[in-house]
């Protein structure tokens, strides 16, 4: 008893440990030794394992023994039975004297009190416990959800008329705490105060904040926040503390952070949540300050990137133009997120942007060191001499990401046209011509992929930046929007052979009448290495075409007596006869 006591002094300073030392228990040797007797012949005699009934006695005998040593132990030094108080109870050094059993519960109760004085007061044992069943979770999950996406609505949008029992946990933890509540006619979420917090709560949300701020350029583990919030004087059960922190993220979402095995998260939906509540450990969350000379630049900043990031105009938050940001990027079309047709600065914008992973240092250090700038420092003595420089570069390249694929639909067009000679036209009355010209075209068209061509050509419908990425889907077998640099290449050259060939067969089909007056229309060009050509267009009546078997049966007797010469020969006399194109152009004869 003496060690004993001596022991217990070392705990003075300790608020949370309570000393119970027991009166002498001279009677405990005896029930000790019986039940080690037992356990010996249990454990060493080898012969129990062929002896069934011997084996069953003596484990009998061994579990009684143990139950009696038990017994004896919970009697004398034991919490559970208190009819009668057999021990000393020592607490910060002292000894508390214990005139009833009642007298030690209540003493147990107020330590419990001073040292959770800033415990939440739940009263629901669905979810304020240390481990919730599977279908208190599923219920805490549809309570986070609703916490998440309607906040603003009437019992966070639940069915009234329905009673789930994620609506028990919202009217016991939420709106009977008043975190939920009517605020001059709509519902919102918020902290109570001001004699208002029956719930103690205002200190969790406290000390969450405070958790953060004390390192607001780092990062701080969500398990050590979970952990710090589980011990005194909060005592936060492991149930509640998904709820808590849901209530924290929508109020404070604007200036913290959340992260996922380290990549910033641009938002913190339910899935993010779900995994948040099985692996805190890979989560973190950062407090983001601005202050001193960042806090000039980034409201700069704000109005340059608010126009294409459509975030409020009157707010002041870093997250409130991060988070915009990265979804202007994410949201771009694949072609813009990839291309490296852009400047230097832009494409080192873009990617900084894409690769974002700490709001702080996108803002302050990657975006200044893409527009090769020093980062911004926090310093408020420190003039930042590059911030006139660091905005116009920033704008430029922010302007160049966001008309990057309009200008790719304009140089498409501007290709498209020109190949039917109608680059000096208005793009959309060229459009017209066009389409005018392929409709006229389509009807005598048998070849596939020309047809489809003309098809798309033809079509009227669409407005001018869908028909052009008709046409460029048509041509690279892919829309522009997912295009590869090489993609805009294959384009051009596809389009420099098929518009060629709409142009011949287009010549065939209307010089002097075309289809409605020929049966067979045939288009003949010759080109000599100097580059000169001469053609001509030719259309034979049905008449024509069986003296037209004659004639060709007349050429191949003499030239298929010598095949190269006969080529020559022939080649020689069609030059002779096509008109010259210089002078005369494509000569349609009948």
């Amino acid at each position: 008893r003496a060690e004993a006591l001596n022991l217990s002094r070392k705990f003075k300073d300790r608020q949370n440990v309570l000393c119970a030392i027991p009166q002498t228990l001279n009677l405990l040797a005896g029930y000790a030794l019986e039940f080690q007797r037992w356990d010996w012949v249990y454990t060493n005699i080898k012969e129990l394992s062929n002896d069934r009934f011997a084996s069953e006695e003596v484990s009998k005998r061994r579990e009684a023994a143990l139950r009696e040593l038990n017994n004896f132990v919970e009697e004398y030094a034991g919490f559970r039975k208190l009819q009668n108080i057999r021990f000393s109870l020592l607490h910060k050094g002292k000894e508390v004297p214990l005139r009833s059993p009642r007298h030690f519960l209540e003493y147990i109760s107020s330590v419990f009190d001073e040292l959770y004085k800033n415990s939440p007061r739940i009263q629901n044992e669905l979810i304020n416990r240390v481990s919730i069943s599977t279908t208190a979770a599923s219920a805490r999950q549809r309570l986070i959800d609703g916490i998440l996406e309607h906040g603003d609505k009437f019992l966070l949008g639940m069915d009234p008329d329905k009673k789930p029992p994620e609506m028990s946990m919202y009217l016991s933890v939420l709106k009977a705490s008043g975190l939920h509540s009517e605020i001059g006619g709509a519902w919102a979420l918020q902290v109570p105060r001001n004699g208002k917090d029956v719930f103690n709560l205002h200190p969790i949300f406290d000390e969450l904040m405070q958790l953060i701020k004390t390192k607001p350029d780092d990062r701080v583990s969500l398990k050590d926040i979970f952990d710090a919030i589980k011990r005194p004087p909060y005592g936060v059960r492991d149930g509640v503390i998904p709820v808590f922190l849901a209530v924290f993220y929508v109020l404070h979402k604007h200036e913290v952070a959340f992260y996922e095995d380290g990549t910033f998260l641009r938002e913190l939906a339910k899935e993010e949540f779900q995994r948040l509540i099985r692996k805190p450990e890979s989560f973190a969350m950062q407090y983001c300050r601005i202050e001193g000379v960042r806090s000039d630049i980034f409201k700069r900043m704000f109005s340059v990137l608010a126009n294409y990031t459509k975030s409020a105009h009157n707010s002041e938050q870093l997250l409130d133009l991060v988070r915009p940001l990265c979804f202007f990027c994410a949201k771009l079309p694949e072609y813009v997120r990839e291309t490296k047709h852009l400047t230097a600065h832009t494409l080192a914008v873009r990617d900084a942007i894409l690769k974002a992973r700490d709001p702080l240092s996108l803002v302050f250090t990657d975006l200044p060191r893409a527009c090769d700038l020093p980062p911004i420092k926090t310093d408020r003595e420190e003039n930042y001499k590059k911030a006139d420089a660091f905005i116009t570069t920033l704008k430029s390249a922010m302007e160049e990401l966001h008309f990057a694929y309009p200008k790719l639909i304009d140089r498409l067009s501007a290709r498209v046209f020109s190949q039917f000679e109608l680059q000096d036209m208005e793009f959309k009355d060229a459009r017209v011509e066009i389409c005018a010209r392929a409709s006229k075209v389509l009807v005598g068209i048998v070849e596939p992929k020309l047809k489809s061509f003309t098809l798309r050509l033809a079509d009227s419908n669409l407005a001018l930046s869908q028909w052009i990425e008709s046409v460029g889907s048509n041509l690279a077998l892919q829309p522009p929007m997912v295009w590869r640099d090489s993609d805009e290449e294959f384009f051009y050259n596809e389009l420099g052979q098929i518009a060629s060939a709409f142009r011949r067969t287009e010549s065939i089909c209307f010089s002097e009448g075309g289809y409605a007056q020929r049966s067979i229309g045939v288009r003949l060009a010759l080109t000599r290495q100097d580059g000169t050509e001469r053609g001509q267009v030719i259309f034979l009546s049905p008449s024509e075409e069986k003296e037209l078997l004659k004639v060709k049966e007349t050429i191949l007797g003499i030239a298929k007596t010598n095949p190269k010469q006969g080529i020559a020969a022939i080649y020689q006399a069609l030059w002779e006869l096509l008109p010259d194109n210089k002078t005369n152009g494509d000569k349609n004869v009948r």
